[in-house]
């Protein structure tokens, strides 16, 4: 059995956890979720490394009391400069330059920036910073809009190395031209 920090008893209150050798690169588990509400005027900046299926959550109930879920994605975001993101108990902590973030696909981020997001070759760094939350007209539905960036600089995907496999890159995986890299639009090949 293994023994975790809560497992711990008098006979081995001692116990430390075993470091993980150098040679491994540690994959990001703890992910913080950026917030426009609570990170507004603070832009997220770094690598769109994928795109992942995130549990299906909650929107409300239906007349039987039966849960309606509602499915969604993130884009996995690797700083580039120091941004601010929520943690699990919704507190807002300020987030280092490497670290990985997960921002909920708005229908304008998935229409911008999935492409770039679940590129098979290509590695791309963005810019996302919320400009202003609108009402959308269904009943006090709001939505936020981004000003939205892509640098023109993008690095391979093996440059990554095997952590941009362990993402959700597959998820919506591009057809796209090995000899230059280039995703081949639908009807044109």
């Amino acid at each position: 059995m293994a023994k975790t920090a809560a497992t711990t008893t008098a006979k081995n209150e001692s116990w430390v956890p075993p470091v993980m050798p150098d040679r491994f690169k540690k994959i990001e588990t703890d992910r913080f979720m950026y917030s426009p509400e609570r990170c507004f005027g603070i832009p997220l900046v770094g690598w769109a490394i994928g795109k992942e299926r995130m549990a299906p959550i909650q929107v409300g109930k239906n007349p039987d009391g039966s849960p309606i879920m509602r499915e969604w994605s993130a884009i996995v975001i690797r700083a580039t400069q120091p941004t601010r993101a929520t943690n699990r108990d919704k507190e807002l902590i300020e987030i280092s330059e490497g670290q990985e973030v997960l921002i909920p696909c708005t229908y304008q981020l998935d229409n911008f920036l999935s492409a770039a997001a679940a590129h098979p070759a290509r590695v791309f760094e963005i810019y996302i910073n919320p400009k202003e939350q609108i009402d959308i007209g269904k009943g006090g539905q709001t939505m936020w809009t981004f000003d939205l960036g892509v640098s023109p600089e993008s690095k391979t995907l093996a440059e990554f190395g095997m952590i941009s496999k362990l993402t959700g890159k597959k998820l919506l995986q591009l057809p796209y031209n090995p000899e230059t890299g280039e995703v081949i639009e639908e009807g044109n090949s």
